[in-house]
């Protein structure tokens, strides 16, 4: 007989983590995200008598769940609206969109292979690696998308299925039963930034959430990241959600305990259809700068008693996060510290919030405006 729950944090469950990590099978997802971001999607542990691990099993939004086997059982009869995928890891190239020489394409077998190498390249050779057959039809993300440059595998994006209590939108703040993408991970080849490839992988996600009636698209990102900052708000989004020590893997992006912005995507909201259309907002944002909205820097000022009074913030941020992890770890952790601070105590939904609604480099210093959660919409 088996047995369904969600992973609850017990002893147990953390060696099951770790046996996966020390399984070495590629196909096996990361332990930071089954730690971290699979409970909070609506995942679930698939165990059958004396407790043994039979697979992990991953919302699909139409419904159902897909099942990802590793210690497979003998039994082909699987709990009600659960599909084992191992059989069915089926590749079709299917090109999605093309913008002068950059196609946005869901990938055969060898890009998605490709894929997982770039992967290797941005996070390093001793970060876990998310399974490169997850590209594959059915097998368990609901976004799989490459981009590609004369054929040559230049970005990707993975994202997978959300289902629980989020919230999905409401301009009242309020969290519901819903479901959502989770858009997990995202990656451009050095030799291929700055030329727009983020933003046109995340608008076919955008394009797709909306043609299948998915109101949220979500993800996490390092709030002392200004690079990130501007692409994500660039886009519409507001980060609106702020966790400590949200993964605890150390790897040459992160240095420090890694805390997260949840960062929400409303799709079909007034803002991002806005920016879809064509509208720019830093130039906004900018003007904050030039008419006295309040600066805050975390590590020096007084901000213990801030409210949403309709004041407009701007909280400075490193200039280049990467960087001072690199060569100042000390002084990393202390802006870590601050911030976590600042953040846990204004960042949210509903009246009494902010959410971080853009980010903006000026005379060589960052800054994230935070906004009163009423106003950004």
């Amino acid at each position: 007989m088996y047995s369904i729950r969600s992973i609850i944090g017990c002893m147990n469950d953390y060696e099951i983590i770790n046996n996966l990590e020390n399984h070495g099978d590629e196909k096996v997802l990361p332990g930071h995200f089954l730690r971290a971001t699979f409970p909070r999607i609506g995942g679930r542990i698939l165990t059958e008598g004396g407790g043994n691990l039979v697979g992990l099993g991953l919302p699909v939004l139409e419904g159902g769940m897909v099942i990802r086997g590793h210690k497979i059982g003998e039994s082909d009869v699987w709990p009600k609206g659960w599909l084992d995928v191992e059989s069915k890891a089926e590749f079709i190239e299917e090109i999605v969109a093309i913008d002068g020489g950059l196609t946005i394409s869901r990938p055969n077998e060898v890009q998605a292979r490709e894929a997982r190498q770039l992967q290797r390249k941005t996070w390093g050779d001793g970060s876990a690696l998310y399974p490169w057959d997850l590209y594959g039809k059915g097998r368990g993300a609901e976004t799989g998308l490459v981009a590609l440059e004369n054929r040559k595998i230049v970005g990707f994006l993975l994202g997978f299925g959300g289902r629980g209590k989020k919230w999905i939108g409401d301009i009242s703040g309020g969290k519901e039963e819903g479901e959502w993408i989770e858009s997990q991970l995202m990656a451009v080849d050095p030799e291929s930034r700055g030329k727009g490839i983020s933003k046109a992988l995340k608008w076919r996600q955008y394009e797709d959430a909306e043609n299948r009636g998915i109101r949220m698209i979500h993800w996490t990102v390092d709030p002392l990241q200004i690079v990130n900052a501007r692409l994500n708000y660039g886009l519409g989004a507001v980060a609106a959600e702020h966790v400590r020590k949200y993964y605890s893997f150390v790897n040459k992006l992160n240095q420090v305990p890694a805390s997260r912005f949840g960062i929400y995507w409303p799709v079909g909201s007034e803002r991002a259809e806005r920016i879809r259309g064509g509208e720019r907002i830093l130039h906004v944002f900018k003007k904050l700068l030039r008419e006295g909205a309040r600066v805050i820097n975390p590590l020096s000022d007084n901000w213990e008693n801030i409210k949403p009074d309709g004041e407009k913030l701007l909280i400075e941020i490193p200039i280049n996060w990467t960087e001072m992890q690199e060569n100042n770890v000390r002084l990393a952790e202390r802006w870590r510290e601050r911030t976590d601070l600042l953040f846990d105590g204004i960042i949210g939904t509903g009246s009494e919030k902010y959410v971080i609604g853009g980010g903006v480099v000026e005379e060589e210093r960052a800054y994230l405006i935070a906004v009163p959660f009423g106003e950004i919409f």
